[in-house]
């Protein structure tokens, strides 16, 4: 029997472990004495019930309000609080009095306030409120904060004191005893970028003051602890981030306001406006310093050295990547704190190269910024990036978990014991604390902590912050850790998650959002009736868009209301007026912002410049917001940027639409020198490819293959140099980088490569690839490969069929009109013509387009189906109308799509008609070509023309970039007359383009 280095065989030492920690979770209530006064504020959370028209809601500014109330009856009072926010157990043997702050503001800057005591059973805005009161603060975001918090800080030393007395609580302020100042180990505790740590610096300097009184170093350790705790938490799917932002903020202007060691006052509240996201205040704070210190200098005072950690709030809030990396070179100590805050910067850009990097130096200077992991997932765009940080937060959460604990200075013995059994190997450890896979990469330490410690909180009132509180914040890295993991797992790959969610769900299974993770258990939308049942208990409190993974797959699921439950968290989840809180609210997915209100989207870009005025995202919003900006407002904007390559890939798009290609030539390449992006290589060279440079066209996008690939972006410009080689009849050449697509085993990757191979004839290599992609793909692509079989008239057809049988099986209840035309086109390959038709007038009304109303059209062939004939051709034009509104309106395709509809109905072949059509046809897109040709070879054939139609027939087929259900139909026909669509020999090359490239 193997024994381990404490000279125990291995399963004695975890039946030790085990008997451990059956103690530890054996009863420890307090013993005796009277019962601790606790009082537990409630919360309102969001979405708020509406009281008074043109009243706001929003996170930030609830907490605000309520954290200024527990900090009169924290620090003015003497009591213990519990705070419902941070789902704080409540002490079973203590004197809990419930109370709940309601709070409104509302768009001309009142604020009311009244303290009630909630009743079971009873709406709290019916309740009588046991005090009120009404103020007024600064209108607008960017000034609501500066007002605000000296308000309510004052107020927490005075008309809050007052009415929690009303409200019957008793106690007074802590008198000053015997002096103490924190530890050198408290100062480490500060420096490290973890929320365990962060968590015990507060707890110890709480508890200081409670024993000693209140001074500026202890005050100090709460503010840069709570907003360290703000900048940690911020990632998870709650408001605990608001909670210590409000915390940070109070204790800040607390230290202010005692007038006590002023300077150092002024740089603790500069560092809690810096982390808390209101940049504008930090640096109005730093130029108060600067006029103090120039006073100082003209008096002849002498010198005030701030500390060291002073060092980062500069550089950071005027957003200054490269000053803030080498404050970490010059000062080791800082590193950690630096790392985190150029992440954090990096971040504001969404770009996952510049996300990947720094948190490649988070996971070396500060392993414990977990979320950093989260938001690399949760923003990294490329699959590469999306990966590593949805494995590297679980894996960095459940290494560095235990360690945090046992820093912690007064964690209970018995609790200690058990995680300090750290010679026994992980794996039997995870036994003990119960993992139900201890081989997968979520450690079960994180669970078993958080039950502990609320378990422990339940038991024993022990002061500010309680245990409880830690065993929040823990249950939520480990949730949060979890959803990205099986959210990311989806990403790009068609397989079942059940076993993953087996694993994952007895970790979570207490939490709030438990059925999200067990949704995972079914897939969208196939399993939707088991989903709707499973999620539509769901509530989502608290609404914010960093859920926005959560909020999309619950979106369609219908509460008791029948309301969309993800759509309407999404809609009410409201912005804080912060750096971090408006990048989530206007980026929650990715660089893209579309607004649909131009003055609201201008407002916001207005706010975010007055936030953090030096961060170039401000610009960017102001680009993306703007509804016509004339050439004078981007050149402007094109002068402010310096180097953000989403900003001046946008501006390329603005000059584009103003016809000045010259200028969003100029953008697409600052864009490249700032960052080589796939989406900005593949715009510049379309712009080549449009302006007819075919050399630069191709060099663009080899110059792209150059930069460092962090998923499938390579890939995709492969994909786009076979497209764009095949479009110009060079295939053999097109035939490298369609395999180098395919290889990434991508369905659209192996969709290009048995498109290229197919128009090589290299009949069994371009199956093959088809093939790959049905059986991998079948939700979405299991049809493909049938299809390919009816091009062609080659391949496997019954291996095939079947698989295109379980697709519309598996999409019988599609609403999509890609879906309904995919069907469609299915039951005609199968003349199946009645549900054919069927299938294309669903997809025509779903969404009108040209080839399903043609198709539904060509269909209808009895004679009382003139009236909806002409119904489609109605809609079709009403469509074409809409479309002439738009200020960037191309008319070429309407115009070969009317002509084609209106020849349907003459049905005139004669040569100058044909001519006349070929003309207007010829011009348009790839796609529409091959689709308006093959409806005019099946017109053709219908009046007896079978030659002419295998010539419209063949171009459908041949065209690149083709219409694929149109080619394949039009395949099937060539198919049924020759036996297959093309002879065997038959490889594409210019000669086959339809126009020849001359022409177009």
């Amino acid at each position: 029997m193997k024994c381990s280095r404490l000279g125990l065989a291995v399963p004695v030492a975890v039946a030790l472990a085990t008997v451990c920690l059956a103690t530890t979770m054996a009863s420890e209530s307090q013993v005796g004495g009277e019962k601790t006064p606790v009082l537990h504020l409630h919360t309102e959370f969001l979405p708020y019930k509406q009281l008074e028209e043109n009243d706001l809601a929003y996170r930030l500014g609830r907490e605000v309000v309520r954290q200024a109330f527990l900090l009169a009856a924290r620090e003015e009072l003497g009591l213990m609080t519990c705070d419902e926010t941070l789902h704080e157990t409540p002490p079973e043997n203590s004197e809990v009095i419930d109370l709940m702050v309601i709070e409104r503001a509302n768009i001309s800057g009142q604020w009311r306030l009244s303290l009630v005591k909630p009743e079971e059973g009873k709406d709290i805005h019916e309740t009588k409120p046991l005090w009120t009161k009404s103020f007024k603060t600064a209108v607008g975001g960017t000034r609501v904060y500066g007002h605000l918090i000296p308000k309510l800080e004052e107020d927490s030393r005075g008309d809050f004191v007052e009415a929690l007395r009303m409200a019957g609580l008793e106690g007074e302020k802590p008198g000053p005893t015997e002096p103490s100042s924190p530890s050198d180990e408290i100062e480490k505790a500060l420096l490290e970028v973890d929320f365990i740590a962060q968590y015990g610096a507060v707890r110890s300097a709480h508890r200081a003051i409670a024993a000693h009184g209140e001074s500026p170093d202890w005050l100090s350790v709460l503010v840069r602890g709570y907003a360290n705790l703000a900048m940690l938490t911020q990632h998870q799917w709650n408001t605990s981030s608001e909670v210590f932002t409000a915390r940070a903020w109070l204790y800040a202007q607390r230290m202010y306001a005692s007038k006590k060691e002023r300077d150092f006052a002024i740089w603790n509240r500069a560092y809690a406006w810096a982390l808390g996201g209101t940049f504008q205040h930090a640096e109005e704070d730093l130029e108060r310093l600067q006029r103090r210190r120039t006073e100082r200098e003209t008096a002849g005072a002498g010198e005030y050295v701030p500390p060291a950690w002073t060092k980062l709030i500069r550089p950071y809030v005027m957003c200054d990547r490269t000053a803030v990396r080498k404050v970490g070179d010059e000062n080791p100590e800082l590193r950690g704190w630096a790392t985190r805050l150029d992440f954090q910067l990096a971040s504001a850009y969404r770009q996952s190269q510049w996300m990947f990097e720094a948190a490649a130096a988070a996971r070396r200077e500060c392993p414990t910024a977990y979320g950093v992991y989260f938001e690399l997932a949760h923003h990294g765009q490329t699959l590469g990036a999306t990966r590593t940080g949805a494995q590297l937060g679980p894996l960095m959460f459940g290494a560095h978990v235990a360690a945090g604990l046992l820093a912690l200075s007064d964690l209970p013995d018995k609790f200690r014991a058990v995680l300090s059994i750290d010679r026994i190997p992980s794996r039997l450890i995870d036994n003990v604390f119960g993992d139900p896979n201890p081989r997968d990469e979520f450690s079960a330490a994180p669970t078993y902590a958080a039950r502990y410690l609320r378990k422990k909180s339940a038991e024993l009132a022990d002061g500010d912050p309680s245990w409880s509180i830690l065993a929040f914040l823990l249950e939520e890295e480990q949730f949060v850790q979890i959803a990205n993991s099986l959210r990311v797992s989806l990403n790009a790959t068609e397989h079942s998650v059940a076993d993953d969610v087996a694993s994952v769900l007895p970790l979570v299974k207490d939490h709030r959002f438990a059925a999200y993770i067990d949704s995972y258990r079914y897939r969208w939308p196939h399993e939707r009736v088991e989903m709707q049942e499973l999620l539509k208990d769901l509530v989502i409190e608290d609404p914010r868009r960093n859920m926005s993974g959560m909020l999309h797959r619950v979106w369609w699921i219908k509460d008791s209301r029948r309301q969309s439950i993800g759509k309407f968290a999404y809609q009410v989840a409201g912005r804080n007026f912060t750096f971090a809180g408006m990048l989530e609210y206007v980026y929650p997915d990715s660089p893209s912002w579309n607004p649909e209100d131009a003055r609201f989207a201008a407002i916001f870009a207005r706010e975010f410049a007055g936030i953090a005025p030096h961060c170039e995202t401000a610009t960017r919003m102001a680009v993306q917001a703007a509804e016509d900006p004339s050439i004078e407002d981007l050149q402007k904007w094109e002068s402010e940027l310096k180097n953000d390559p989403t900003a001046f890939r946008i501006l390329a798009y603005r000059y584009y639409a103003k016809q000045d290609k010259p200028a969003a030539m100029r953008c697409y390449e600052r864009s490249l020198a700032c960052l080589p992006t796939f989406s900005t290589a593949r715009d510049l060279a379309n712009l080549h490819f449009e302006l007819g440079d075919r050399e630069k066209w191709e060099q663009t996008l080899l110059d792209y293959l150059k930069s460092e690939n962090l998923g499938l972006e390579h890939a995709m410009a492969h994909q786009q140099l076979a497209n764009g080689l095949c479009s110009w009849g060079d295939w053999q050449k097109a035939r490298h980088h369609a395999e180098q697509a395919g290889g990434t085993w991508a369905a659209w990757g192996l969709n290009t490569a048995s498109f290229v191979c197919e128009g090589l004839a290299d009949w069994k290599a371009s199956e093959e690839w088809m093939r790959e992609k049905s059986t991998n793909y079948p939700t979405g692509s299991g049809i493909d490969w049938y299809l390919w079989c009816k091009r062609t008239g080659r391949g496997d057809l019954d291996a095939a069929r079947k698989l295109a049988l379980e697709y519309c099986q598996r999409n019988s209840e599609t609403k999509t009109a890609k879906g309904l035309a995919k069907r469609g086109t299915y039951f005609l390959l199968e003349d199946q013509l009645d549900k054919a038709l069927e299938s294309f007038r669903k997809a025509f009304d779903a969404e009108p387009s040209y080839f399903a109303g043609m198709m539904a059209v060509q269909l209808a062939r009895e004679p009382n189906d003139a009236a909806s004939r002409e119904k489609i051709i109605s809609a079709i034009k009403e469509m074409v109308e809409k479309a002439r509104e738009k200020p960037d309106y191309d008319g070429k395709r309407d115009e070969a799509g009317l002509a084609v509809l209106e020849w349907l109905k003459t049905g005139d072949t004669s040569p100058e008609r044909l001519e006349k059509l070929d003309g207007l046809v010829a011009p348009i897109d790839s796609a529409g070509r091959s689709a308006f040709t093959y409806v005019v070879g099946r017109k053709l054939a219908a009046l007896g023309q079978p030659e002419a139609a295998e010539k419209y027939w063949r171009r459908a087929l041949v065209t690149p970039g083709y219409h694929t259900d149109a080619a394949t139909l039009a395949g099937m026909e060539l198919a049924k007359r020759h036996g297959t669509s093309r002879p065997d020999d038959d490889v594409l090359d210019e000669e086959d383009l339809w126009p020849k490239p001359a022409e177009e």
